[in-house]
């Protein structure tokens, strides 16, 4: 399969069955190559699953290989699946025994002509949920995948909700009842190649530019002091992620674009002089030289803190009023208003003592430990509580881990960064201050950050979470100043 984004091709992928009178062995093998900025990036994927004759698993393991190397493997017994990873146990069964690999639902929808039944996605941490893939026309099918939120923390002021949809494919069929193109809600692309196109050198493309949505017109600026920022927050709606079989993109090309920042300031909330303290280490990181510093109270260089500034997006999403951010619904789409000092409108957390100090350590602990670098592998809440180097993500989950070990209840935010005239795919968190929630742009050191964060979605830090929050990003289509 040759896989594409944004009409560019970003990787391959190699998929062999050998059978026996044992059953099977499926592997897949990814290989995507694009550029973060000027950063190009390698990733290597090798996914293996045995099956015994009526396709049901016994084994699956799951190689990356990118600046650094790692591995996981679940195996199945009679009460479920037990993983275990390149550190050791990761700890008691962690998926039901009647889950499958979503690599393996190719398989069945051939044999079947259809699929129902929980699935998990080797190269999502194993994240599970209930998968389904129905045909709609002749050798059409349409793929959907809800994820479980049992046992994961709701954002704030959610209700614990059942597993939603939200993964969506369409499933095209060669005559061998197998996938001959696949196209999910996030762009990407799969479609079935020869060995001698598969072995065709391609020109990467970049990823930062690829996912980005351009913003037009010019920026105008308002006092806070005439807009509300207890506008309601809009409800969720099924968003869409990853998808079953062919198109489960091992390499995640759609979610590589989260940019790591440059050379941070820590902004301290408390100082109404709005002196900014500057992190010691200087310099931009590779393909964030447009990137501009933030400047007092977490708002970019250029414009003031005690403004607010709006910007109008299309799409078909409801935007949570966030800290930083206030959304309204009018004729000519989302309006959002941004500023820092916007408030949100989440549901209070415990009352205590105010926080923010602390908070800002931890930021200033992140840095001091975390180099920015658009070339590291795909962080997980697990390596980003080590990790040296990363982007975005990684700054966010590294800061939501020591938070959440000093009792601050924290949430992670994915959605935009204003960037010049574009919008770029970005992560950071939310924390409860004591007295309000805050926003914490970790990857830029900004305490607190707004006014050019668009937040998408609010949702927790283990891989659920990211899996759900990346789906959010494909429902805007387009974005304008006001």
């Amino acid at each position: 399969y040759a896989i594409w984004l944004g009409g560019a091709r970003v990787g391959t992928a190699h998929e062999t069955e050998r059978w026996s009178p044992a059953g099977v062995i499926l592997q897949r093998t990814e290989a995507m190559r694009f550029l973060r900025g000027s950063v190009p990036v390698a990733i290597a994927t090798v996914i293996e699953i045995t099956a015994d004759p009526s396709l049901a698993p016994s084994r699956v393991s799951w190689t990356e290989r990118a600046q650094t190397t790692r591995h996981a493997e679940a195996q199945r017994d009679a009460t479920g699946w037990i993983l275990v990873d390149d550190t050791g146990q990761l700890g008691a069964i962690r998926l039901p025994a009647a889950a499958i690999p979503a690599e393996l639902a190719p398989l069945f929808v051939r044999r079947d002509g259809r699929f129902a039944g929980p699935v998990f996605l080797p190269a999502r941490g194993f994240a599970a949920g209930d998968g389904r893939i129905e045909p709609i026309a002749p050798r059409r099918l349409i793929a959907q995948l809800a994820v479980n939120t049992v046992g994961t923390a709701p954002a704030p002021g959610a209700a614990n909700a059942a597993p939603r949809a939200i993964a969506e494919a369409t499933i095209d069929l060669g005559d061998d009842a197998m996938p001959i193109r696949v196209v999910d809600g996030e762009g990407v692309i799969a479609t079935r190649i020869t060995a001698s196109d598969a072995a065709i050198a391609f020109r990467p493309v970049d990823l930062l530019a690829a996912t980005s949505i351009p913003l037009t017109g010019s920026p105008s600026e308002t006092s806070p002091a005439k807009l509300s920022a207890s506008t309601e927050a809009g409800t969720a709606r099924p968003l869409r992620a990853s998808t079953l079989g062919a198109a489960g993109r091992a390499g995640r090309p759609s979610d590589e674009s989260h940019g790591a920042a440059a050379s941070p300031r820590i902004v301290r909330s408390s100082d109404e002089s709005h002196g900014a303290v500057a992190d010691p280490r200087a310099g931009r990181s590779p393909g964030e030289a447009s990137s501009a510093l933030l400047g007092s109270r977490g708002a970019t260089a250029g414009s003031s803190s005690a403004h607010v500034r709006r910007i109008v997006l299309d799409g078909d999403l409801p935007v949570p009023s966030l800290p930083g951010q206030a959304p309204q619904v009018t004729p000519d789409g989302m309006e959002l208003a941004l500023s820092p000092r916007l408030a949100g409108g989440l549901p209070p957390g415990p009352p205590g003592t105010d926080r923010t100090r602390e908070i800002i350590t931890l930021v200033a602990n992140v840095h001091r430990r975390i180099a920015p670098d658009l070339a590291a592998a795909p962080s997980s809440a697990r390596s980003a509580t080590a990790a040296t180097a990363g982007d975005c993500t990684t700054f966010a989950l590294a800061y939501a881990a020591l938070a959440s070990t000093r009792g601050i209840p924290t949430r992670i935010i994915t959605g935009f960064r204003i960037d010049g005239d574009r919008l770029v795919r970005h992560r950071w968190a939310i924390s409860w201050a004591g007295g309000a929630w805050i926003a914490i742009d970790a990857a830029f050191g900004a305490v607190p950050a707004g006014g050019d964060l668009i937040g998408l979605a609010v949702h927790t830090a283990d891989d659920v979470g990211l899996l759900a929050g990346e789906a959010a990003l494909t429902h805007v289509r387009a974005a304008r100043w006001k």
